[in-house]
């Protein structure tokens, strides 16, 4: 029995011991940074900045109420985008038109007008945003003007953004770059939901980080490029952004509408309806087979990579 007793207490000796030897170590370790307290909760996540970045012309742009309603007030319930840039040239370039800004849109709230000096063409929706923003971790939403969205469209895009933080996400999206070369690609393209695209497409939206462009070299590229209205580069504004990604290695991923519905408003304003006075002429798979053919002879400086 006395035999027992003695057993019992010499294995609670050696328990404690461990147990200051534990509790010593845990204190060191907390002291120097090798651990953190427990909690019971898990920390909150960064906010993300995200913005709506879009432009347009001189026949829409009195007709923006409907889209613009749906970039703002709809998306109240779920999460309002920080900023929503409308980017507005001096003058069309594609017709020499003048834009005569209505005086509602000058005091819309919830947007940013923006009043660009030159037109670079479409990508015009995108290219001034990337001078007003500089934080690399911004996600930035391009949008066509001649679309109404659903009131869960910048929640979304948070949602995956925070999936997949390195990757260009896409609503709309096409093949991979040697489909651009076969006629009818565009008719001929079937893709499974979530699958990684060549080309991203505006007018079902598409979301990047604002890391992903260096400035002003992007800028200059795009300039260096599209001059010449009558060049194709000028009206393919998605090929070229998206070419551009895949240069410097960014994937682009296709959500097929997940968790997501909009649907076109007023077609005959859109730019690939004819708007532009150049796709009424040929069609896309012509225009984006000639962009396709000059971008490929002017790849990225390696700086830019």
């Amino acid at each position: 029995m006395v035999r027992t007793v003695i057993a019992y207490l010499f294995v609670l000796c050696i328990l404690v011991v461990l147990g200051l030897f534990a509790l010593i170590f845990y204190r060191h370790a907390c002291a120097a940074g090798w651990i953190g307290p427990v909690s019971s909760s898990e920390p909150a996540e960064k906010p993300m900045r995200i913005v709506v970045s879009m432009s347009t012309t001189p026949s829409g742009i009195d007709k923006l109420r409907p889209t613009l309603d749906s970039l703002t007030v709809a998306q109240k319930s779920h999460r309002l985008p920080d900023a929503v840039y409308v980017h507005v040239p001096q003058i069309f370039k594609r017709t020499g038109e003048p834009y005569i800004v209505p005086a509602w849109l000058t005091t819309y709230p919830g947007i940013t007008l923006s009043r660009c000096q030159e037109d670079d063409g479409p990508i015009t929706k995108l290219l001034p945003t990337l001078a007003l923003e500089s934080d690399p971790s911004t996600l930035i939403i391009v949008v066509d003007d001649d679309v109404i969205f659903a009131g869960n469209l910048v929640q979304m895009y948070e949602k995956y953004a925070r999936l997949y933080p390195q990757e260009a996400l896409t609503l709309a999206g096409y093949g991979n770059d040697t489909d651009i070369n076969e006629p009818n690609w565009l008719g001929k393209v079937k893709l499974s939901m979530q699958h990684h695209v060549y080309m991203i497409m505006a007018h079902g939206t598409f979301a990047v980080r604002r890391a992903f462009f260096s400035e002003p070299q992007f800028s200059s590229y795009v300039r260096s490029l599209c001059q010449d209205v009558s060049n194709r580069c000028f009206v393919s504004d998605d090929l070229v952004i998206s070419e551009y990604l895949g240069q410097r290695g960014i994937k682009k991923r296709l959500l097929f509408q997940v968790d997501f519905n909009y649907y076109y408003s007023l077609k005959a304003r859109s730019l690939h309806q004819g708007a532009d006075r150049l796709s009424s002429i040929e069609n896309n798979d012509v225009k984006y087979a000639i962009c396709h053919r000059a971008l490929k002879l002017r790849p990225l400086p390696h700086q830019q990579l």
